[in-house]
Parts: C-alpha cells; sequence; structure tokens
C-alpha cells in the first residue's frame, strides 16, 4: 500500500485466477462508498520463491462393470504422462481411492513420501493390483471426501510450493457420503492455493467436478469412456493434455498481479483505514495508513493574515509538537490494540479448528456405528434365513423330534423345533434340566445334514449315550441319553 502522494493511493494485490481479469472483475470500498480506480495487469515475474510443484495423482479405483476400462485408461494416462509432467525439484505422489473404510480416510498412497522419481511412481503404477471387494464393485467413490483429504494433504506437508491436485475419476460422488458440498471444496482449494485438474473417464455426464477444476485454476479432460462424447478424447490426447498443463503449473497457479490506483476521500488523520476489495465471490480487506496533517495542510486548513504570521507560526510549532506527541501516542496504543486483535483473532481461528476437528470426528464416529449396525442387521437377517432353512429341513426329514426325560420322581416331553438347542440347568438354556448331577450349560442338540447330533460341553459328570460317555455323537432313535440321575430318551 502506497500513500506518499496521499490522497492518490496505490497498491499491488495478486489474484489466484489463470486468465487476466477485467476492471469489471473487481469493486473498491471505501467507508462503505464504491470507488472509481485504475486497474493495471502487471507481468508475472519469477521472484525465485516458488520455483517447484508438488502434485498429487488421486486415482479412482472401481471395479463396477460401468467402470469397464477405467483403470487401464488411468494406468495409461499416468505411465505416459509423468516423465514429463514432473521437473527438477518437484514433488510427486500417487494414492488410489474408491470408499471409506471403517471411517477412515479413502487414500491409499503408493509411497509412504512423495518423490520427484517418476519411474519410481510409473512402476508402482504398474504393479498395483488391488484387491476386488464390497468397497470398490460400487457404481461411485467417495470422491468428495478423496479430494477434500487430498488439498488438506498438500497445504500441510508443502506450504511453500505451487500445489496441483490430479483427480482422474468417472466425476460421481457417493450420495451418502460425508462430504457433498462442491461448493466448500472450490473455496478450500482457493483458500490453500490449490489447483486441481481433472481427467474424467466419460461413465456418466457429470458437470461438478468441472466447475471444481475451472474455479481453481485447473483444467478438465473428458476421457472416452462408457457415455458417448464428441471429438478427441482418447487416452493419448489425455496423456499429453496433462503433461502440457503441468509444464505451465507454475505460472499458472502464480496467480496475477494487479496494480490498482484510486483517489482516496478520506483526510489526513494518521489513522489506519481499511478499504475492501472484492473480485471472484471475495472479499479482501486492505488497510490504509492515511498521513497525518503536516504543515502545508494546516496552512490550508487555517490560513493567517500576513499581519499575524509571526505569532501564528509560534502556534502552529506547538501545535505541530503536540501533534506529533498525540501521532506517537496513538501509534503506540494502535500497534497494541492491532496486537490483541491479532492475538484474539488467532483464538478464534483456533476454536473454530478445534470445533471442526470435534465436528469431523463426530460424524466419522457416527458413520463407524451405522455401519457396524447394517452389518449386524444383515448378520441376524442372515441366522434368522438360516435358521428358517434348517426348520424346514427339519420338517421335510421327518417332522419335529422329542425327548423324553425321566427324572426320579417325575416325567417331562420336550419337542425339538430349533435347529439347535442347549440343555443344563441354568434359566438361559432351551432346555432346563432341574438336577444337581447337570452342569449349568451340559450339552448341545443341533440338527445337520439331515440327522440330529449330540455334543457335551465338557460338563463335570459328563453325558452318556446307550452307556457309553461321549463327547460327540450322532443320534439314532430311541437312543437313552444318561445324565447323573436324569434319563433321556431321543425320539424321533
Amino acid at each position: 500500500m502506497n500513500t506518499d502522494s496521499f490522497p492518490q493511493v496505490h497498491f499491488v494485490v495478486n489474484v489466484f485466477n489463470p486468465e487476466p481479469l477485467k476492471k469489471e472483475a473487481f469493486e473498491l470500498e471505501e467507508g462503505g462508498k464504491k470507488l472509481d480506480f485504475e486497474l493495471k495487469l502487471l507481468p508475472n515475474q519469477d521472484d525465485g520463491t516458488i520455483r517447484s510443484k508438488a502434485v498429487l495423482f488421486l486415482v479412482e479405483d472401481m471395479t463396477h462393470p460401468d467402470h469397464a476400462g477405467q483403470r487401464k485408461t488411468f494406468k495409461y494416462i499416468l505411465q505416459n504422462s509423468l516423465a514429463k509432467a514432473l521437473s527438477e525439484g518437484d514433488s510427486a505422489g500417487v494414492a488410489y481411492f474408491d470408499r471409506n473404510r471403517d471411517g477412515n480416510t479413502p487414500l491409499r498412497f503408493l509411497t509412504p513420501h512423495f518423490t520427484s522419481d517418476a519411474a519410481l511412481l510409473s512402476e508402482k503404477i504398474k504393479d498395483y493390483h488391488p484387491a476386488s471387494d464390497r468397497f470398490n464393485r460400487q457404481k461411485s467413490s467417495d470422491l468428495y471426501n478423496a479430494i477434500y483429504d487430498g488439498i488438506l494433504y498438500l497445504a500441510k506437508y508443502f506450504p511453500g510450493k505451487t500445489k496441483v491436485l490430479v483427480v482422474l475419476s468417472s466425476g460421481k460422488n457417493l450420495e451418502l457420503s460425508n462430504y457433498n458440498s462442491i461448493g466448500d471444496l472450490i473455496l478450500l482449494a482457493r483458500k490453500n492455493h490449490v489447483g486441481i485438474y481433472s481427467i474424467q473417464y466419460m461413465v456418466y455426464e457429470h458437470e461438478n467436478i468441472d466447475m471444481l477444476a475451472g474455479e481453481t485454476g485447473g483444467k478438465i479432460f473428458h476421457v472416452e469412456g462408457p457415455y458417448p462424447i464428441a471429438g478427441d478424447h482418447s487416452k493419448e490426447t489425455a496423456a499429453d493434455s496433462l503433461s502440457a498443463f503441468m509444464q505451465k503449473a507454475v505460472m499458472r497457479l502464480s496467480g496475477r498481479n494487479y496494480r490498482i490506483s484510486y483517489q482516496s476521500a478520506l483526510v489526513r488523520d494518521g489513522k489506519i483505514h481499511t478499504v475492501v476489495l472484492k473480485t471472484l465471490g471475495e472479499s479482501l480487506n486492505i488497510p490504509v495508513k492515511v498521513p497525518a496533517c503536516n504543515l502545508i495542510c494546516l496552512i490550508k486548513k487555517y490560513p493567517y493574515r500576513s499581519s499575524g504570521i509571526g505569532g501564528g507560526t509560534l502556534l502552529l510549532l506547538a501545535g505541530l509538537i503536540m501533534l506529533v506527541r498525540r501521532k506517537r501516542k496513538r501509534k503506540i496504543k494502535a500497534k497494541l490494540e492491532k496486537e490483541q486483535r491479532l492475538l484474539e483473532q488467532m483464538k478464534r481461528q483456533q476454536l473454530a479448528l478445534e470445533e471442526q476437528k470435534k465436528r469431523t470426528e463426530e460424524i466419522k464416529r457416527q458413520a463407524a456405528l451405522e455401519k457396524q449396525r447394517r452389518e449386524e442387521e444383515i448378520k441376524r437377517v442372515q441366522r434368522e434365513k438360516e435358521r428358517q432353512m434348517l426348520i424346514e429341513a427339519m420338517k421335510k426329514s421327518g417332522g419335529f423330534p422329542k425327548l423324553k426325560i425321566f427324572y426320579p420322581d417325575k416325567t417331562e416331553e420336550f419337542v425339538i423345533n430349533e435347529p439347535q438347542i442347549t440343555a443344563g440347568r441354568a434359566p438361559s438354556n432351551k432346555l432346563i434340566l432341574d438336577s444337581r448331577y447337570v452342569s449349568a450349560k451340559h450339552f448341545i442338540i443341533y440338527f445337520r445334514h439331515g440327522d440330529y447330533f449330540i455334543k457335551d460341553f465338557g460338563s463335570s459328570n459328563g453325558t452318556i449315550v446307550n452307556g457309553r460317555k461321549v463327547t460327540e455323537k450322532k443320534l439314532q432313535r430311541n437312543d437313552a441319553i444318561q445324565i447323573g440321575n436324569v434319563k433321556i430318551l431321543f425320539l424321533k
């Protein structure tokens, strides 16, 4: 910010957008009023601070029939572009993704660290053979979650480099994903200066991913797939397009510098004021240090007659001394207030980050609980289905067998109408045997392949069938089961 020729003011601003902007794309306000201004696009210069880039290749890995050919296409594009895409000093990594697993990030990195070795990455891509499971046998992936994690990864580990996220996907996000806002992804990418290059394998017609690339200084390429598209969209052209983009990515994603000049309506007061610059849907608050009123300013403001110039000069000098003292006090006070505001702002940001982290963890926890509940429900339904099938098989094999139970002082009957029943003294058993010789959980009778079997649970007094102690045995009609003073006949 330059106020040497106040009220004429000018400053230089960097806008994260690869294409030159016109004056209509900007709006300048001072004290809530719009100002007229002059705009000049400055040539980009390599100042030596950002000469290399960090690139993360996110590769969607789906094996659903709709995605037939996608994996081979992406493998070809990467292997035929990596050598040209990476320059000296660059860092790159490759991560495959499908859907979140157990609430964790969907990203699976091929190497533990980023590398500048394009040959190594190409070899890792060639050898990649993921297991086909329920996470990638789907029509859609956790695409937005993968992009969200990719942006944060680049921002965290490569703050001093130009950051590029290359997304190779079908462009379709999981509808039940924890992260569904394309607008939030755009803001996050722009905030962290991450350019997104999208290569979409045309399984579906999907435009949101195009908007994400277009709004972050990146580029879009649609490669031919099951969905018909006109023009040259071959995998060979896709590889060449990616290489060409990456070779100019540093210059493209460094932003554009603009010089803005305007006539301020503020009065000289030595205070810090704020002008607001709006562009591309964002607002930037720019502090302006207005100069204090000098001698010429005071003479213009308080003109004296020539006859009283001497006395007026003395008064003016005394006033100037007071102004200097007041200015120094205001400067010290302003500095302290600024430091206090910065401290409070840092505290608010820290609280916001902690709150966001809590929300993210809660979402992941709820997702894990929901997943566990679904899996338990599936298992329960499967168990019930198997139970009903076994009951039908029991009916077809001659109906439900009976047990005739002889105690010293009474006789009972028990119908075996379940695929398996446990017997013992404890109330939790299907068949409760009221005898001190019986263990809490003594034996189990179960149905398998048309026959019934008895299996001892390692009881204290053992299980005797037809006079012989057994661990496990197939039951025949009229078999006698003896446990202490309790005798049981198996009647089929």
